[in-house]
């Protein structure tokens, strides 16, 4: 038996041990409410204080809030020695006080960018569109050769001519760099939505976010300049509208590669979503999550390249399907668009029904052997359980993903069903497509 008297296990751990378990619980971010996580630990007592204050990665990641939390920046600085930062920009409240201003910006965030050339991933938020080019300005002479992942996000967007000399009024874009140097690292770009782009040599996941953003669509030549700036480009997340009136004429070809992509998410409420997929060739598309509000179906299941029976992304395999007010009959053809993928997730309701018939026109995709449904607002009635086994079990080699919801309303109203078809919870190891595990990532720069 332990002597009473003898002090816990936990204080006679050699520092470097302790120093250890403190990084492995090291927060990937701060929360503005919460006394951070760092110095709770170093308020114990004297021995963790000095194992806390010892290791660095404890203080690698620097959140900046206002002025308040702006004071700790040099301190943790000092205390993070030489490893890797990462940096939280999150002006969006200060900025909705009206405090932020050039002067501000220079006086609070001038030390983080003299350390740019530590930052390993930076995020940066405001509301005004003026305010983060003025934030951004810092950085125009840094070098960043750490940097591997960078994330702007505006809140609101502002006339092209209240924004010179950083956009020009013209042509209401700018392709001006961001930071000095190639930015070697850089591999993860999220822009929402700004009008100056980074270094995106390196560049092989970009998220545009162009919802929001002035003027409000951006051509199609300035959208194929951009794609066409990444060396290796493997993820594309592409939100908003681009210029109806500049894509090309000629419907019966692609007339981009994108080579090397592999996942793709479009989500626009026009035709941005439909003519993407007309004008550009992905030969490796492998995952495509698709959330298109469109009266221009059309224009894809009418296009003369799908209509040989040959399949234009011949390597798909997961394709999402995105609250879309898409009839069956749209789907039935969106299957013979799409014949290759082997697991099909529809998120929300493809469309307002009272049934699951819909799912039909799925279960008839030539390859599909897991068909999942995720947030799926159908009413929970005996009618709809009754539906729902109807068209399970028409396809029994077929296996059926749902979320906990639906499984736990399954489960009480129709128990025998699980016995009857292959039925499980979906998640990232049920179904492992691209665009399910990254939203589940726990990043610094994560909102």
């Amino acid at each position: 038996m332990m002597n009473q008297a003898s002090p816990p296990m936990i204080d006679v751990l050699p520092p470097e041990i302790l120093s250890a378990v403190f990084a492995l619980l090291r927060q990937t971010r701060r929360y503005r409410q919460l006394l951070p996580f760092q110095v709770q630990l170093s308020h114990v007592c004297r021995h963790w204080r000095q194992v806390a204050l010892s290791t660095p990665q404890l203080w690698s990641t620097i959140s900046i809030f206002s002025s308040e939390s702006q004071l700790c920046t040099n301190e943790w600085l000092t205390r993070s020695c030489t490893v890797p930062l990462d940096v939280r920009l999150d002006l969006y409240k200060a900025d909705c006080r009206g405090v932020l201003t050039p002067g501000w910006i220079g006086d609070n965030l001038s030390l983080i960018a003299q350390n740019a050339d530590r930052i390993r991933s930076l995020f940066l938020i405001t509301v005004k569109e003026v305010n983060v080019y003025h934030t951004l300005e810092l950085f125009r002479q840094a070098d960043a050769p750490l940097l591997e992942r960078l994330r702007v996000h505006v809140g609101s967007h502002e006339h092209s001519h209240h924004l010179s000399p950083f956009v020009d009024p013209e042509s209401g874009f700018t392709l001006a760099t961001t930071f000095r140097g190639d930015l070697p690292r850089l591999t993860f770009v999220e822009l929402k939505a700004l009008r100056c782009i980074p270094p995106l040599t390196n560049v092989t996941t970009l998220h545009l976010n162009l919802v929001g953003s002035q003027p409000a669509e951006i051509s199609f030549n300035r959208l194929v300049e951009i794609l066409q700036l990444p060396q290796n480009l493997i993820t594309l997340s592409l939100r908003g509208n681009v210029a109806t009136d500049g894509w090309p004429p000629q419907r019966d070809r692609s007339h981009i590669t994108l080579p090397k992509l592999r996942n793709l998410e479009l989500s626009s409420n026009g035709a941005t979503g439909v003519c993407f997929l007309i004008f550009f060739a992905i030969p490796e598309l492998k995952s495509l999550r698709w959330h298109v509000y469109s009266d221009s179906y059309h224009l894809l299941l009418e296009s003369p390249q799908f209509q040989t029976g040959s399949s234009k992304f011949p390597s798909l395999k997961y394709l999402t399907l995105v609250s879309q007010s898409l009839t069956p009959q749209h789907l039935q053809r969106l299957m013979r668009i799409f014949p290759t993928p082997t697991h099909i997730l529809c998120s929300h309701a493809l469309a307002p029904r009272t049934t699951f018939q819909y799912l039909d026109s799925l279960l008839d995709a030539p390859c599909l052997e897991v068909l999942a449904m995720q947030r799926v607002f159908e009413p929970r009635t005996e009618v709809a359980i009754r539906d729902l086994r109807g068209v399970l079990i028409k396809r029994p080699g077929i296996k059926f993903l749902v979320d906990t919801t639906l499984l736990a309303y399954i489960d009480s109203h129709d128990p025998e069903l699980r016995s009857t078809v292959e039925l499980d919870e979906i998640n990232e190891q049920s179904f492992p497509d691209y665009w399910l595990i990254s939203r589940s990532l726990d990043t610094p720069d994560r909102l």
